[in-house]
């Protein structure tokens, strides 16, 4: 008599050389990064024009947070120093 077929693919491979399978989602870790990064280089362009680092929450409204976050991003920088530090452009004000 045969013996049943072995299944085929990468589980039956990883228990035939002893790898066990990763039980952190690559989608999730990768959404992790993202979102980090996202939330850092928001607040600190935020900070750039004093805003607070919370005005990050609004884009979680739908359409209009987008909206109001694009705006804050594409607004320039005050001049001089402000609440966060000094200017990232290193320039004074002019007056």
């Amino acid at each position: 008599m045969r013996e049943p077929r072995q299944k085929q693919g990468s589980d039956h491979l990883d228990r035939k050389i002893g790898v066990m399978p990763c039980p952190v989602n690559d989608d999730l870790l990768e959404r992790k990064l993202w979102v980090s990064a996202n939330l850092s280089v928001t607040v600190r362009r935020l900070h750039d024009t004093d805003r607070s680092g919370w005005w990050w929450w609004i884009q979680l409204i739908p359409c209009v947070g987008f909206i109001v976050i694009l705006v804050f991003m594409l607004l320039d920088s005050t001049p001089g120093d402000n609440r966060f530090g000094p200017n990232p452009r290193g320039y004074a004000p002019l007056m």
